[in-house]
């Protein structure tokens, strides 16, 4: 649901509600913003009914029981999005087409009272049993033709607006600028989340309060690392998307529907904990690449466990420089606690000789919870493998002369190869070729 919704009373959210609350990386705010005539009337301000959700308001101003003949001319918008917060510059050019006039002018910038659990962020403390206000712009300033005007924040039926007051002769045009930044509302982070939900509202609709119609209204988005793939929802419809910016414009407008973005991006914290690494390793110690590695049921003669996509977890040990030989990483663990039996899971990791033998070596039992990943550090595997397998470098089960010129080719190449390390100082030297070659022949042994 855009923006948020009721409380659907899942598992997750009776967890965070009642043992995690002081874990949550919601953030808070959608942005609320359009310069609006502020008279005392009704403010209706809606927030989220569910408490593990971040507050909310959607922005929606009555409009003035007293019209005034001031009319928004023009409304320029640049909002820079990133993928916590969004920075905000508004331009407004207004004309009084009646006569001298007086008003209180502002933003509604509050989003009604709430139970405290989200009174800064990011959130760090318990809720003490007070109801606090929640303040969502950050660093707001206002400008009436350049020069910086005070603000001050009032209550109007509930709502905090900052307001400043403005004069206007007959026929006279005043520019007025804005700028502020925002959290942006989110829901995810936790590791149990896959995705991180974000979304933004930059509210149009209260100015139909201002007389007439807005000859015109330019509004510009330009999205900082956030990919044109991870937007779920944009509106409204009628816009450019180019170089990583979004444009609308509107002529004549009295304006009904806001600017709303919602997009998704990936959890790295959920990444994380549903992966299992770790190394293959020989006996003495040595990274073994080429190997396949699986997650399995109750020992390596059970079942292998399926990942999210429902696909066997496995994968194969790495070729690779910079000590990462033998690294293997089994993502995208089982997330669904219903279905998945975490006890006494192993690592398996198998290995063929020339000869077609299979060697195998299988972690010590592990277990990860589902919900919330596994954090058991690095699980390395040792594979036993025979003497006569190090230097076999075309894998003929032997050790031969050809042997030793692919290790000289290798250390000519200045490549690594673990199995034709067979001096173990870490690199293949000639010394490696010689000794393979003496291997060969029965005068040494490796």
């Amino acid at each position: 649901m855009a923006g948020g919704g009721e409380c659907c009373g899942c598992r997750e959210h009776r967890i965070i509600t009642f043992g995690l609350v002081n874990m949550t990386k919601y953030t808070t705010i959608a942005g609320k913003i359009g310069i609006t005539l502020v008279i005392l009337v009704g403010f209706l301000s809606t927030t989220a009914a569910c408490d593990i959700a971040p507050p909310y308001a959607l922005g929606h101003t009555m409009q003035p029981i007293n019209m005034t003949d001031v009319q928004m001319v023009n409304e320029t918008v640049r909002i820079d999005m990133y993928k916590e917060n969004a920075t905000v510059q508004c331009n407004f050019t207004l004309m009084n087409r009646g006569e001298n006039e007086s008003l209180l002018v502002g933003f509604p910038v509050g989003l009604g009272w709430d139970a405290g659990i989200v009174v800064e962020y990011p959130y760090t403390g318990e809720w003490d049993g007070n109801y606090t206000y929640i303040y969502p712009l950050n660093d707001f300033r206002a400008y009436v033709n350049s020069q910086e005007v005070e603000t001050e924040t009032i209550n109007v039926s509930g709502s905090q607006w900052q307001v400043w007051n403005m004069s206007f002769e007959e026929m006279e045009t005043k520019n007025v600028e804005v700028d502020y930044w925002v959290y942006l509302s989110a829901y995810g982070g936790m590791p149990y989340h896959k995705t991180t939900r974000h979304w933004f509202t930059y509210v149009l609709e209260t100015g139909a309060a201002w007389s007439g119609v807005i000859d015109e209204a330019d509004i510009t988005m330009n999205l900082h690392e956030i990919e044109q793939s991870w937007i779920t929802t944009l509106t409204p419809d009628d816009y450019v998307f180019e170089n990583d910016s979004v444009t609308w414009n509107f002529t004549s407008i009295e304006p009904s529907e806001n600017i709303y973005i919602e997009f998704v991006t990936s959890n790295p914290a959920y990444q994380q904990a549903h992966t299992i690494s770790g190394f293959i390793l020989d006996r003495n110690g040595m990274g073994i690449a080429g190997a396949v590695v699986e997650l399995h049921y109750g020992g390596v003669s059970g079942n292998i466990v399926n990942d999210t996509s429902d696909m066997p977890l496995v994968t194969t040990s790495l070729n690779a420089t910079g000590g990462a030989v033998g690294w293997y990483d089994l993502t995208n663990l089982p997330d669904n606690w219903e279905d998945v039996d975490t006890s006494d899971m192993v690592v398996a990791a198998r290995l063929f000789d020339g000869a077609d033998n299979e060697m195998i070596g299988v972690s010590d039992p592990i277990s990860f919870d589902p919900w919330f990943g596994w954090y058991g550090g690095l699980v390395n595997v040792t594979v036993d493998m025979p003497s006569a397998t190090r230097g076999d470098l075309n894998s003929d089960g032997i050790l031969t002369p050809a042997d030793a010129a692919i290790a000289l080719a290798i250390a000519a190449s200045g490549a690594q190869n673990p199995a034709a390390d067979v001096s173990g100082d870490d690199r293949v030297t000639s010394s490696d070729a010689l000794m393979i070659l003496q291997a060969a022949a029965g005068a040494l042994t490796i």
